[in-house]
């Protein structure tokens, strides 16, 4: 168990703010990274839920668990994959031009 939460937990929680601070602008930071973690992880709550009645169905059997991992997993990646890359774009110069109230 520390094992895997050493190389599979940590990893992904220490990149989590540098990615949510370059995905949403200085005014709707808090806001952006709240609530698309916690509504992500709302959803996620029902997944044993999920996962029994999947397994029940097929009479204890995984592959339907799997194939709805499998699925989960699948949006996660196609959601990360289209969000942007701003690297090399200064996230001050960024928040300036998505402010409304400037234009």
């Amino acid at each position: 168990m520390m094992v895997m939460g050493a190389f599979g937990f940590a990893p992904q929680v220490a990149v989590q703010p540098v990615f949510y601070a370059e995905l949403f602008g200085a005014r709707v930071r808090y806001t952006g990274f709240a609530a698309s973690r916690e509504l992500g992880a709302a959803l996620a709550g029902f997944s044993p839920l999920i996962s029994a009645a999947l397994a029940a169905r097929l009479d204890g059997a995984p592959w339907l668990v799997a194939a709805f991992l499998i699925g989960t997993a699948l949006i996660s990646f196609v959601a990360f994959y289209a969000a942007r890359e701003n690297k090399d774009i200064d996230i001050a110069a960024m928040d300036a031009l998505r402010d409304p109230a400037k234009e």
